[in-house]
């Protein structure tokens, strides 16, 4: 990217026009809405249907997955959160929410893959993270054997893959051919498989428009590419900068910042209550749980605030949830 390119990019983002971003006040809902989201994770805890009853692992896999996404979602909640409870908050730290986001996205990519074929996929991801651990393992070996201290940890962690392959029942072929076993995929790799092994599926036309609509741009903030940086760095440029890009004077570049901060907080909160509560409706209509009508208000109130919402809700849930 030439420093033209750049600097246009960056003076786009600067004094782009439009109006203040609307305001939600979460409050009301806000401690309602966090036990909707902790009564997920309970009830995979609790009430494991018995079809899966020899899928223990899958419940194991699944009440993390939930509860790191949740936790997710309350960290961009606390730190984009403007309530004056005491807290010293600097405004640009929902710069910083993207991999957040993202995670939570990937979260539920990797929780529509595992619900495809729960049985099937439990085995393949402790598989996965026993191939990944043999990875990791023969790069230790390869940097650091004969170093005594790294000797010892090698071992140490060359014990517990080996217990990890007893309980996996790890083959022999396995073993001396470690491609035998598939990595995890990414959301890109999920869609890939699920078209050939699951073309019917009801869940990949969701996959897809996650893929197209969401992970793209989540990717480019969290991994501060040119689109990225441009956005999110131009709140830690100088001041002289900014008004020779922008060509206005300081007011002005001052009013535009504040408007273009409280948009991209706007943006990343919506798409966290967005993610959060897609991932809650998935696991509530695979399970079954009785949480159905509680989602549904809340995808009802939403969208009314929030296109990023409306836009989900029209994809899958306004027929997920009939």
């Amino acid at each position: 990217m030439s420093s033209q390119q750049q600097e246009a990019g960056v003076r786009t983002a600067v004094v782009a026009g439009e109006e203040k971003p609307d305001g939600f006040d979460f409050t009301p809902i806000r401690d309602d809405f966090h036990k909707l989201l902790a009564n997920v994770g309970n009830q995979l805890e609790r009430e494991w249907p018995r079809r899966y009853s020899q899928v223990g692992s899958g419940q194991m896999v699944l009440l993390q997955l939930v509860r790191l996404a949740v936790l997710n979602y309350k960290t961009i909640a606390f730190v984009c959160s403007d309530l004056k409870d005491g807290a010293v908050r600097d405004p640009r730290f929902c710069l910083a929410t993207p991999a957040l986001n993202r995670t939570i996205l990937e979260i539920i990519a990797s929780t529509l893959y595992l619900l495809e074929d729960l049985p099937r996929h439990a085995d393949l991801f402790f598989k996965a993270a026993w191939r990944d651990e043999q990875d990791t393992l023969a790069k230790y070996r390869a940097r650091y054997a004969g170093r005594p201290r790294w000797d010892a940890y090698i071992s140490t962690r060359t014990a517990g893959v080996e217990k990890l392959e007893e309980s996996l029942r790890i083959t022999d072929q396995e073993k001396q051919d470690i491609n035998r076993v598939l990595r995890w995929p990414k959301l890109g790799k999920i869609i890939k498989r699920v078209r050939a092994d699951y073309p019917n599926s009801e869940a990949l036309p969701y996959l897809e428009f996650l893929n197209d609509w969401v992970y793209r741009e989540l990717s480019t903030q969290s991994h501060l590419e040119p689109k990225g940086l441009g956005e999110m760095g131009l709140f830690f440029l100088g001041m002289a900068d900014l008004q020779a890009i922008s060509r206005q004077d300081r007011d002005g570049v001052d009013e535009r910042l504040e408007f273009k901060l409280q948009e991209f907080r706007t943006n990343q909160v919506w798409t966290a209550v967005t993610l959060i509560l897609s991932l809650a409706t998935e696991i509530d209509s695979h399970f079954d749980y009785g949480l159905r009508e509680k989602l549904a208000f809340y995808w009802t109130l939403f969208r009314a605030h929030s296109e990023t919402v409306e836009e989900f809700h029209d994809e899958r849930y306004g027929a997920l949830l009939i």
